[in-house]
C-alpha cells in the first residue's frame, strides 16, 4: 500500500495490485482535508500535520487520534513538507515558531478510552442518598441497574464522568430515555435530567463518543420504572368498575323510580277521579237520608234501616279515603303538619268516640294511662287515622263480650300507645304478611267483616312518618296487641312540618266544628224581593240538580258545568257568592278560584269549594288559592247552607263598616289585597279631581280602566253604594274635613270639593250629617 498526502482530498491510500484509491477525509475523523506533511513510525502509525493540528492515523483500524490537542499544540501553525523521522525514532515537524520533536514510540500506544461512571442521582434537583426515607436507591447509583420511582418522583437527573482518559476534551456524550425520547441527543454537559415523566417503564441510555469520529467509547444503561398512582392502579380500575356499576345501578333505579313515580301519579289521578266520582254519589245518598231522618216521621224499622244505610255509606267513604292515603304514601306525598297535643285527653277522646260502636257489640273499651298529663307532638289528622284503624279493627274482629284496651305510657325518651284486644288473632304463619298491601288473614276473610287489606299498611307508613315504630304480638283465638312508640319532643321533625299560620291548641276541634256551631245558631238573613245570586259550579248533574233544589228557596241559583264556563258567566251574572266543586274537567275549582281572586273585577266574590280531598294538605292548598271556605264530601246540606249564610252576613257587615262616615279606607277590612288596592285607587282618583265639578262617572271609569257596569258591580259589592252616591258622599266627607280645619269658609269648601252650587252643597251636607256646613266649626 502507498499512502499519499493531498491538499484538499485528505489522506489517500493506493493499492498497486488493484489500482484502487481510497480517501480518508474529515468524514472519517481527519481534522482537515489539507495535509501539510506526513511521516510514518516504526509501529506502522502515520503522523499527519494540518495547519494547526497533529494527528495520528491507525491504518489497520482506520482511526484518527488528534494528538496535538492532547499535548498542547493548539497554538502552533505547521509548515508544509517540514517533517522528518530521525534515527533515534523521534519525529520532528516544522512550525512557524520552530521545530517540534517528540519520541513517536511514547505516543504510539495512545488510544481513546472512556469508562463512564455515574456519580449522582437527583430527584427534583436534590441528591438522593442510599436508604434514606423515600429513597429509591439501595446501593450506589453506579452499581444500580434498575430504579423504581413513585408517581410523584417523576422529575430526576443523572450526574456522570469518564475515567482512565488522559484528556476529556476529546469526548462528547449522547443520551436517550427509551420509551420517552424519539432520538438521541448529544451534549458536552455531564448532567442529564428529565421532568414530569408519565408513569411507565423506561431505559436510560448514556454513551461516551469520540468527539472527532463519533466512535462509541462506552455505554451505560439504567432501567427506570415510574409507578402509577393508586388511582391508576389495577386495584383502582376494579374500584372504578365497581363504582361505575353502582352508579349505573343507581341511575337505573333512579329512572325506574321516576317511571314508577310517574305511573303512581297517573294512578293517583285515576284514584282521585274515582274517589271524586264515588264521594259525590255518597253525598247524594247521605244528604237525602239525613233529610229523611230530620223531616220525616219514620217507624222504628225505618229508622233502623236508615241508620244502617248511613253507617255503611260512611264505611264506603272511609275505604275510599284509605285508598287515596295509601297511594299518596306510595308517592311520598304525605307531609306531616305537626302540632302539640295532650296525650291523656287525646286517648280519652278516642275512647269516647268508639264507645258507642263497642257497646253495640257488647265489647268493653277500657283506657289505661300511667301519667297525669303529657304534651306530645304529632300530626293530629294522621294520628287519628292510625289509632282509628287499630281500634276499628279491634272492634271488628273481637267477638261479643270481649274487651279492648287503649293504653298510654311513657319512658325517658319515648311515649307509647297500645291497642290490645281479645279478638280472633292472627295465624302465626300469616303474621309476616300483616303490613303488606291488600293482605287479610285467613280467619279475617272467613269472618263476616268486610275490609280492603290496606289499613295496617297505611298505619305503618304514617307511623314511620312520625319517626316512630309499630310492633305487634298476636295469637290466634286469643287476641292481638299492637304497640306504637314515638320520640318525645319536636326536634325529630323538620321545620316545615311544624304547623305555621294555623295554631292548633290542645282543645282544637275538627275542620267542620265551626260550621256546626254556626248552623246551631240558625241565624237568618233578610231576603228581599231580589234574592242574592249564587253561581253553582258542579260537573255532576245529579249533585248540581240536588244542590240547586236545596238552595233555590233562599237564593237565585245559576249553574255551570266546569270552571272554564263559570269564568265566562261570572261577569254576566255578577253573583254574590260562588259554590264550586274542586275536581272538574277543563278547569278545576282551585284554578278557577285562583283566576277569580286575582282579577280586580271579581276578587271580592266569596267562593266555597266542595271536594272529595279531605286531608289537611289539600284543604290548606284550597284555601291558599283564595277560597273563602272549604267543605269536604260527603257533607250535610245544612252545613253548606250555614256557610253560605255566614259568608253573606259577613259581607253585609263589612259593607256597613266601609260606608261609615268616620272610617277611612285604611281603617276598614276588605276580602283581599286586590279589593283594598281597588278602593285605594278609587279614592285617590276622586281626590285628584276633588275640585272638578265636571268630573263624571265616565271619566272615573276611564281612570279606573273598567267598564261602567263592572265598576258599579264592584263598588256595590264592597260598599253597597252606587257610583253617584259614593262620589257624592266622598266629596261631602272631604268637605267636612276641610270645614273642621276652620281655614276655609262654606263657599271655599264647596268649590274645593266640586260643588259649584253652594245652596245644593248646604242641602246635601245637612242631609248627610244632620248639620249645616256653617255650624260644623261651632259644634
Amino acid at each position: 500500500e502507498v499512502w499519499l498526502a493531498t491538499e484538499g482530498n485528505g489522506l489517500v491510500r493506493f493499492n498497486p495490485e488493484t489500482n484502487e484509491f481510497t480517501s480518508f477525509t474529515t468524514d472519517d475523523g481527519l481534522p482537515s482535508n489539507y495535509i501539510l506533511s506526513m511521516e510514518g513510525d516504526d509501529s506502522g502509525l502515520i503522523w499527519i500535520t494540518t495547519e494547526r493540528t497533529l494527528s495520528c492515523f491507525d491504518p489497520e483500524n482506520h482511526l484518527f487520534m488528534n494528538i496535538g490537542k492532547q499535548i498542547g499544540l493548539k497554538k502552533f501553525s505547521f509548515i508544509p513538507y517540514a517533517s522528518v523521522k530521525r534515527k533515534n525514532n523521534h519525529l520532528a515537524f516544522g512550525t512557524v515558531d520552530g521545530v517540534i520533536e517528540f519520541p513517536a514510540q511514547s505516543f504510539s500506544d495512545l488510544e481513546l478510552k472512556a469508562h463512564l461512571v455515574f456519580t449522582d442521582f437527583k430527584l427534583f434537583y436534590n441528591s438522593v442518598a442510599i436508604n434514606q426515607e423515600n429513597s429509591p436507591l439501595e446501593k450506589a447509583i453506579d452499581e444500580t441497574g434498575k430504579i423504581v420511582l413513585s408517581h410523584n418522583q417523576n422529575s430526576f437527573s443523572f450526574d456522570f464522568t469518564p475515567v482512565n482518559y488522559r484528556s476529556q476534551q476529546q469526548i462528547t456524550y449522547a443520551y436517550r430515555l427509551e420509551g420517552f425520547d424519539a432520538e438521541w441527543y448529544e451534549t458536552n454537559s455531564k448532567t442529564v435530567g428529565y421532568t414530569n415523566i408519565n408513569p411507565g417503564s423506561y431505559v436510560f441510555h448514556l454513551q461516551a463518543l469520540n468527539a472527532d469520529t463519533k466512535q462509541i467509547l462506552d455505554e451505560r444503561t439504567i432501567a427506570i420504572t415510574i409507578k402509577s398512582p393508586f388511582y391508576r392502579s389495577v386495584w383502582a380500575m376494579f374500584i372504578y368498575a365497581a363504582l361505575i356499576l353502582v352508579v349505573l345501578r343507581f341511575v337505573f333505579l333512579y329512572f325506574k323510580n321516576a317511571l314508577e313515580k310517574r305511573q303512581s301519579k297517573e294512578k293517583i289521578r285515576f284514584f282521585t277521579s274515582i274517589a271524586h266520582d264515588i264521594r259525590t254519589p255518597i253525598t247524594l245518598i247521605k244528604a237525602p237520608l239525613n233529610d229523611l231522618s230530620e223531616k220525616e216521621n219514620l217507624s222504628e224499622n225505618g229508622k233502623s234501616a236508615l241508620d244502617i244505610a248511613v253507617r255503611n255509606a260512611d264505611k264506603i267513604f272511609q275505604m275510599v279515603s284509605q285508598l287515596l292515603d295509601i297511594h299518596k304514601a306510595d308517592m311520598s306525598s304525605l307531609r306531616l303538619i305537626i302540632s302539640k297535643n295532650e296525650l291523656k285527653k287525646y286517648v280519652q277522646e278516642k275512647v269516647v268516640q268508639f264507645k258507642v260502636e263497642a257497646e253495640r257489640k257488647n265489647i268493653s273499651l277500657i283506657s289505661k294511662i300511667d301519667f297525669a298529663k303529657l304534651n306530645v307532638w304529632f300530626d293530629r289528622e294522621k294520628m287519628d287515622k292510625i289509632v282509628n284503624n287499630l281500634l276499628t279493627n279491634a272492634i271488628k274482629y273481637t267477638p261479643q263480650g270481649g274487651s279492648i284496651y287503649l293504653e298510654a305510657s311513657e319512658d325517658e325518651k319515648k311515649w307509647h300507645l297500645k291497642v290490645k284486644d281479645t279478638g280472633i288473632g292472627i295465624p302465626q304463619a300469616e303474621q309476616k304478611y300483616l303490613f303488606t298491601r291488600f293482605f287479610r288473614a285467613r280467619n279475617a276473610i272467613n269472618s263476616k267483616e268486610i275490609g280492603t287489606g290496606i289499613g295496617l299498611l297505611l298505619a305503618k307508613e304514617l307511623v314511620n312518618l312520625h319517626e316512630g315504630s309499630i310492633s305487634f304480638v298476636s295469637k290466634e283465638n286469643v287476641g292481638t296487641e299492637f304497640e306504637l312508640s314515638f320520640p318525645k319532643g319536636k326536634r325529630y321533625f323538620i321545620k316545615k312540618e311544624l304547623l305555621k299560620g294555623y295554631i292548633i291548641e290542645e282543645n282544637d276541634d275538627d275542620v267542620e266544628s265551626d260550621v256546626e256551631t254556626s248552623h246551631a245558631t240558625s241565624l237568618q238573613i233578610e231576603i228581599d224581593e231580589r234574592k242574592p245570586k249564587i253561581l253553582l259550579v258542579e260537573d255532576n248533574d245529579d249533585m248540581r240538580t240536588y244542590l240547586k233544589a236545596q238552595l233555590s228557596e233562599l237564593y237565585q241559583v245559576f249553574e255551570s258545568e266546569d270552571g272554564q264556563e263559570a269564568l265566562t258567566k261570572v261577569p254576566e251574572i255578577n253573583p254574590a257568592l260562588i259554590v264550586s266543586d274542586n275536581l272538574m274537567p277543563n278547569l278545576n275549582g282551585s284554578e278557577m278560584c285562583f283566576k277569580l281572586k286575582n282579577s280586580m273585577e271579581t276578587s271580592h266574590i266569596p267562593i266555597i269549594l266542595l271536594t272529595a280531598l279531605a286531608d289537611k294538605e289539600n284543604i290548606i292548598k284550597g284555601l291558599d288559592c283564595g277560597a273563602d271556605d272549604y267543605i269536604t264530601k260527603p257533607f250535610d246540606i245544612a252545613i253548606l247552607q250555614a256557610r253560605i249564610r255566614n259568608l253573606l252576613q259577613n259581607m253585609e257587615k263589612l259593607k256597613a263598616m266601609r260606608t261609615a262616615t268616620d272610617k277611612t279606607t285604611d281603617e276598614v277590612q276588605y276580602p283581599n289585597l286586590l279589593d283594598k288596592k281597588f278602593m285605594d285607587k278609587l279614592v285617590h282618583t276622586l281626590d285628584e279631581h276633588l275640585d272638578n265639578a265636571e268630573f263624571s262617572i265616565n271619566d272615573l271609569c276611564l281612570a279606573m280602566y273598567m267598564s261602567r257596569s263592572t265598576l258599579f258591580n264592584k263598588l256595590k259589592a264592597l260598599t253597597g253604594q252606587g257610583l253617584n252616591d259614593f262620589i257624592r258622599i266622598h266629596r261631602l266627607n272631604k268637605a267636612k274635613e276641610l270645614l273642621l280645619t276652620k281655614e276655609y269658609n262654606v263657599f271655599e269648601t264647596s268649590i274645593m270639593t266640586g260643588f259649584p252650587d253652594t245652596k245644593y252643597f248646604s242641602t246635601a251636607f245637612k242631609k248627610q250629617f244632620g248639620l249645616s256646613p256653617s255650624k260644623v266649626g261651632k259644634s
